[in-house]
């Protein structure tokens, strides 16, 4: 993976300041940070960043505690997505929802549907290898 696609842009490095603070907490022990945009869902804007185990959206006012929704890779059916002339749209396909992430970065779009798909497809593979102890440390 590019490491650059992990990277927020300078303008979303000052807009998200406090959801990165965030991230910091968010993060499990092992895990590490595949990829990140930001986009609208929910009529708010979101940080949206992938790991090796889940998908983690972050969003924060001013003075509030931060608000934290995780879909585990595991539940991710398919992802879709889809380019404009400005911005991208992110489709996360669950088996009984589908999650829309709207006004992504065109640039950035593609990349981290890529990158999510892929990793679905190695957590899949690495939770089928596994015997039932080392299931348990994978979560």
């Amino acid at each position: 993976m590019d490491p650059q696609s992990a990277r927020l842009d300078s303008v979303e490095l000052i807009r998200f300041k406090k959801e990165i603070k965030c991230l910091t907490g968010v993060l499990r022990k092992k895990e590490r940070l595949l990829a990140m945009i930001t986009g609208f869902m929910d009529a708010k804007r979101w940080m949206v960043c992938c790991t090796q185990s889940r998908i983690i959206f972050l969003f924060q006012l001013q003075f509030a505690e931060p608000e934290t929704v995780e879909i585990p890779l595991e539940n991710i059916v398919a992802v879709e997505n889809r380019l404009g002339i400005i911005f991208g749209e992110i489709t996360i396909i669950e088996d009984t929802k589908k999650t829309i992430i709207k006004n992504v970065a065109k640039k950035k779009t593609k990349v981290f549907a890529e990158t999510v798909s892929e990793a679905v497809t190695r957590r899949k593979k690495v939770k089928a290898a596994a015997s039932p102890v080392e299931k348990q440390d994978l979560e």
